[in-house]
């Protein structure tokens, strides 16, 4: 009976050796970093996508915003839109100038008088604390202007539904109906 129990209390005294190696083992491999090859593919691909997702520019957002308001309309399905812009738009940050200007009059041996005007202007951009740091001042802010836009989008071989989308794109961009093209998605 009792080489029984010492055989038993053998299998488990390594069964329990096992189990502690084992998990020895996976705490240990999460200890180390992975070689960048060591990334599943698959993992590659959803952080890809959903970088691609975000909206970076101005260009982008408004294209997106826009795509999401024309789908609403009754009768359209998928959009999209592309946006092209004429310029990059301004920025006019607020300015603290200090100008100084010095005159002096000089006469000279043979009578002449000269009059010499010196004048010193200094520019500096006004800044604010932020969280980020210091933040020029924006005193305005000027959009970039719109060159044309094109809709795709499902339903728009519909007359009425072509013509919700063009005015909706006019109304909400101020831009001309020349610059605005509407057309339908192919199937």
């Amino acid at each position: 009976m009792e080489k029984k129990n010492l055989n038993k209390n053998k299998i488990y005294n390594i069964l329990a050796i096992i189990l502690i190696s084992a998990i020895l083992l996976i705490a240990i491999s999460d200890i180390f970093p992975r070689k960048s090859g060591d990334t599943p593919s698959n993992a590659k691909l959803v952080i890809k996508d959903e970088i691609s997702k975000v909206p970076s520019t101005k260009e982008e957002q408004l294209e997106a915003r826009l795509e999401q308001i024309l789908s609403n309309i009754d009768g359209v399905g998928n959009v999209k839109v592309m946006i092209t812009f004429e310029t990059g738009g301004e920025v006019m940050p607020g300015f603290n100038t200090v100008e100084s200007r010095e005159t002096s009059e000089e006469n000279d041996s043979s009578g002449g008088t000269r009059v010499i005007t010196t004048q010193n202007i200094t520019q500096t951009i006004v800044t604010q604390n932020t969280n980020q740091g210091n933040e020029p001042i924006l005193l305005k802010r000027i959009e970039p202007e719109i060159k044309g836009v094109i809709v795709v989008a499902e339903g728009a071989e519909n007359v009425y539904v072509k013509e919700k989308l063009f005015n909706a794109v006019r109304t909400v961009l101020q831009v001309p109906g020349h610059k605005v093209e509407v057309y339908s998605k192919k199937i």
